[in-house]
């Protein structure tokens, strides 16, 4: 079943695909709040990793008017004010650029459920809502955890991530500078962790995009 629902999302990646053959596109969305119904998506950052390199070269970045004010509290996490963002263009012309520059890679997020419920509010005309599906970092972490606890008896080694992208990285071996809730920025955090984690994987015996756990998938929620 899910090989069936794989070959409708990802028609260019059969399931038998390698993963090290496999292109996935890695992002990351800054928002005005957690709530898709109500708030909105302020910045959206992309980079594009093949063959499990990181194309330098191909990076999406896009910032989006909101249409109203920022809290002050907002302001102070992402840095960015009405003023920057007047005129940047709405929310639906970012998403539409987004999912161009994505193609048919797979996409790849950390804590990624929550970057889906914003996209699919806005989901282009003709984009199936099974696109609305991808991998996500923190639960593949999980369960790379998880599976070494269970047939090697190993604890996680270094501090517990606690769903924090910072910490998932530095327990990873990444020197870089604390994500500052740019998009770009912890979008390439995120595909270094996500090149880190398809080593892991390989090491589990999971080679191919029918191998990877479900565990690892995650889809936007319904919203009413």
């Amino acid at each position: 079943m899910l090989r069936q629902l794989l070959e409708r999302i990802f028609p260019s990646h059969a399931p038998s695909a390698r993963l090290d053959d496999t292109s996935f596109v890695v992002l990351d969305a800054e928002m005005t709040g957690l709530d898709a119904r109500r708030d909105s998506i302020i910045s959206l950052g992309a980079v594009k990793l093949e063959a499990g390199r990181i194309l330098l070269g191909e990076s999406f970045e896009r910032l989006v008017d909101p249409g109203r004010a920022l809290a002050p509290d907002n302001i102070l996490v992402h840095r960015l004010t009405a003023e920057r963002l007047a005129g940047q263009g709405g929310l639906a012309e970012a998403i539409e650029a987004f999912w161009e520059f994505c193609g048919e890679a797979i996409l790849v997020g950390h804590c990624l459920r929550l970057d889906l419920g914003f996209l699919a509010r806005c989901r282009p005309p003709g984009l199936p809502a099974s696109r609305m599906r991808g991998l996500c970092t923190a639960s593949t972490a999980r369960w790379l955890e998880q599976q070494s606890v269970r047939f090697l008896g190993a604890a996680p080694k270094g501090e517990s991530t606690g769903g924090s992208l910072a910490a998932l990285a530095r327990q990873l071996g990444l020197v870089f500078e604390q994500p500052q809730h740019d998009a770009l920025q912890d979008a390439y955090v995120t595909a270094q962790v996500w090149q880190r984690l398809l080593r892991q994987l390989a090491d589990h015996g999971v080679q191919r995009v029918s191998d990877l756990p479900r565990a690892a998938w995650v889809q936007a929620q319904e919203m009413s």
